[in-house]
């Protein structure tokens, strides 16, 4: 009796028997969602090429790391193992061609592994899967782009990713309630329901390892962790975490070719130090480093800035310049000149300044470290409105301090917005 390639789990079989043209799935962190579409994706292309006809596959992912993994981990090992076991049991003659980011399978089917953006599937006929959509840059305008491209009725479509809040276009496809006409299957599995179909996973252990409550219901127990009060969701923050952020330390040689800034927030015994790095690269804003100290002296405070400004010459700093700010401000503006800016903190400043935050995250134009303090921190602020119907942007203390990491990012992201200072490209050359 010829042996399963691979044993898929009840969730996972359900999901593969499943051949509605419309289907959407929300599963947890590492349960196996990535292995079993590239299985589908693969099995319909060589139902086709069995049948005498050749089909199309276009995956979509979040960026190209993911991509290029979807490709090389999966869905290339899979294709291999595949033309194994049918050569070896029917004697299928034929070449396979693996190129980066494609497979040109023996019949004249493709698979084409791309980071998502509007326009990388443009001019396409295809069957579309995307990976991960919560997550995706521009997931409403990624939507209305590729949406025609399964227009056939030949062709399918395929969604999965974890929840990142209801600020996207995955909980809108995920919720019925969103549609009048639905036309969408749906699968939902959390932690608990595949390990109770046979996941070997601890729950207990993973639980207490993550110590992280907020990732913990999102990418295992699947909350959409949307906070009506929040200034930032959890769902919005963690969509722009990115784990190939790094400090990226600049060398000598692209230096100059590097723009960075610098937001700090003062502060000096109840509240946090906190010095946010971030480099602009296009469109988009990466933050490269965090500095956030406790009950540490102006001196040491200078000290720190003089550091990052050797390091990485930015080309604008915006420093907090209320109340005990005023005097760290006018030493820096001293020593730094018109590199410094200050910014006193009125309640329609920290409005205009969380503002222009959250719009980056809104417009996935900023990218974050996965950290659980500054997640906690970006989600502190809170929209209150008086009475008289005045806005204003507030957060209480906290033992971590008063969402300082979230005003040295705003600060940060105010100082590449409104830098006049020219960036300047030259190379020296002899006498």
């Amino acid at each position: 009796m010829t042996q399963p390639l691979i044993h898929f789990l009840p969730y996972q079989r359900a999901w593969l028997d499943d051949t509605s043209r419309f289907k959407i799935g929300m599963f947890a962190r590492q349960t196996g969602k990535t292995l079993t579409n590239a299985a589908e994706i693969l099995i319909d292309c060589l139902r086709a090429e069995l049948a005498g006809y050749h089909t199309r596959w276009v995956v979509l992912s979040r960026g190209e790391r993911q991509a290029s993994e979807m490709m090389n981990n999966y869905l290339k090992p899979l294709c291999k193992a595949y033309y194994a076991l049918l050569n070896k049991n029917s004697n299928v003659i034929g070449t396979i061609k693996y190129a980066k980011n494609d497979i040109t399978l023996a019949g004249g089917s493709r698979i084409t592994a791309l980071p998502a953006n509007e326009d990388a599937a443009r001019g396409f006929s295809a069957n579309l899967y995307l990976d991960e959509f919560a997550f995706h840059q521009n997931d409403e305008k990624i939507w209305q782009a590729l949406y025609p491209v399964i227009s056939a009725p030949q062709f399918k479509v395929r969604i999965t990713s974890t929840p990142a809040g209801k600020n996207n276009k995955f909980y809108q496809l995920m919720n019925p309630e969103q549609h009048d006409n639905d036309q969408w299957s749906r699968h939902q599995v959390d932690i608990y329901q595949a390990v109770k179909q046979g996941l070997p996973r601890d729950i207990a252990m993973l639980q207490h390892a993550a110590n992280d409550p907020i990732l913990w219901r999102q990418e295992y127990e699947l909350d959409w962790l949307d906070d009506k009060h929040a200034w930032l969701d959890y769902g919005l923050i963690m969509s722009c975490e990115s784990a190939d952020i790094g400090d990226k330390t600049p060398n000598d040689d692209d230096i100059l070719y590097r723009e960075f800034f610098i937001g700090i927030d003062i502060a000096v015994k109840r509240d946090l130090f906190v010095l946010v790095l971030i480099e602009k690269i296009g469109d988009i804003l990466w933050c490269r480093h965090i500095e956030a100290h406790q009950q540490i002296s102006f001196a040491e405070q200078e000290a720190l800035l003089d550091t990052m400004v050797r390091r990485y010459q930015p080309l604008k700093i915006v420093i907090d310049s209320t109340g005990i700010g005023a005097m760290p401000f006018e030493r820096a503006r001293a020593k730094y000149g018109l590199l410094v800016e200050g910014i006193h903190f009125t309640a329609p400043r920290k409005l205009h300044l969380a503002s222009k935050l959250k719009q980056h995250f809104q417009n996935r134009t900023i990218r974050i470290p996965a950290c659980k303090k500054l997640r906690t921190d970006l989600h502190a602020p809170q929209l209150i409105t008086s009475n008289g119907g005045t806005a204003k942007i507030a957060a209480s203390h906290s033992k971590d301090g008063h969402a300082d990491r979230f005003w040295a990012m705003a600060m940060a992201i105010e100082a590449a917005e409104t830098q006049n200072i020219s960036v300047i490209n030259y190379q020296g050359v002899r006498a």
